[in-house]
């Protein structure tokens, strides 16, 4: 059994921090309170990349890391592109293919995991690719809410690009999970 302080280390806290501030950006979000929003928001972008590098870094990370990182990850990004599609200021259907992909991703792996006892939830390369453009395209367009310093195509463009990774992402995802079934199978 892991002592308190190993499972609530400093990459741990940063996620709890980030998922802490997944109902703070949002309401400040539809507040329209885009300044402190875009500030928040990088600063959970950050937490991310941080408690990841510090986790590996420094040999810091648990089960309750491999778990709560994607979760704090998937709340904030599922909520902000939530809000942004309600105000209309992210496509409609960026929204649904995101939240889409991210309920596949937790579903798939918790039925993994109950089919099979060893399944590891580990992100693939091109779903970190994915990640990275959805919190870029969301800082965009948040940050265009609050400076108006982008221009309306390059948010087009990047809504291209994530609404692509999304469906290689999730299509990896599905033949990854497959592969990895078939090799559970043929243990048996």
């Amino acid at each position: 059994m892991s002592s308190p302080s190993k499972i609530l280390n400093l990459p741990n806290i940063l996620s709890l921090i980030r998922l802490i501030f997944v109902p703070i950006t949002v309401w400040l979000l539809l507040e329209e309170l885009y300044d402190f929003t875009f500030f928040i928001f990088i600063f959970c972008c950050l937490t991310d990349g941080l408690d990841g590098y510090i986790a590996k870094r420094f040999k810091l990370e648990t089960n309750l890391g491999r778990i709560l990182d994607p979760i704090a990850d998937k709340a904030l990004l599922m909520s902000v592109f939530l809000a942004l599609g309600f105000e209309g200021f992210m496509e409609s259907w960026i929204v649904i293919a995101a939240i889409f992909r991210d309920s596949l991703i937790i579903f798939g792996s918790v039925l993994l995991y109950m089919f099979y006892n060893e399944y590891k939830i580990q992100p693939i390369f091109i779903s970190k690719i994915n990640t990275l453009f959805q919190f870029l395209l969301a800082a965009i367009i948040i940050s265009n809410l609050a400076f108006n310093i982008f221009h309306l195509d390059v948010i087009y463009l990047l809504e291209l690009v994530v609404g692509i990774t999304i469906i290689v992402s999730g299509v990896a995802y599905v033949v990854h999970w497959g592969r990895f079934a078939l090799q559970m199978e043929e243990k048996r």
